[in-house]
């Protein structure tokens, strides 16, 4: 017997933990599994451009930036491509342990916090092929994934 449940997808970047909030409550509700599945959990960024740029290129960056050549390149300002810094760089030099987000010390932050441009990273390394690379990556995280999910007896995990 299968498992009884849904995926719910975000594509963006930014306050994913949003839906893993959201999937427990349904959880708790409903009694089903509830898989949270963001494509940005997928790819490599570090591998495509760099620990730097992963850290802190969460927001029009390479990776999104690289993405929309890809995916949408007559929707990509060009003229607007930039390094964009954030505040995340700030923190990461002056504090051991605190950033906007992040496994420790992180805070509630909205995009107006991290930068006055609403853009961070530095999108002046982004290419289209880049961005097929990424999307091809998460493509395959992402159908490996729904095969886990098949393959899960309902009985392993999901509890009345």
């Amino acid at each position: 017997e299968r498992n009884r449940g849904f995926e719910l997808s975000w594509h963006h970047g930014g306050q994913s933990h949003v839906m893993d909030i959201a999937a427990m409550k349904i959880r708790r509700k409903h009694h089903i599994l509830v898989f949270p599945v963001n494509a940005y959990r997928f790819w490599d960024t570090s591998a495509a451009f760099g620990a730097a740029e992963a850290a802190h290129g969460i927001h029009a960056g390479a990776a999104e930036t690289s993405i929309m050549l890809s995916a949408a390149p007559d929707r990509v300002r060009r003229d607007a491509i930039a390094a964009h810094l954030s505040l995340s760089q700030h923190m990461e030099k002056n504090y051991r342990h605190l950033r906007p987000y992040g496994r420790t010390g992180s805070f509630a932050w909205q995009m107006q916090d991290l930068s006055a441009t609403g853009a961070v990273g530095d999108a002046t390394l982004a290419t289209a092929e880049a961005g097929a690379a990424l999307i091809d990556e998460a493509g395959q995280g992402i159908g490996e994934l729904f095969a886990d999910i098949l393959d899960l007896p309902s009985d392993e995990i999901l509890t009345p």
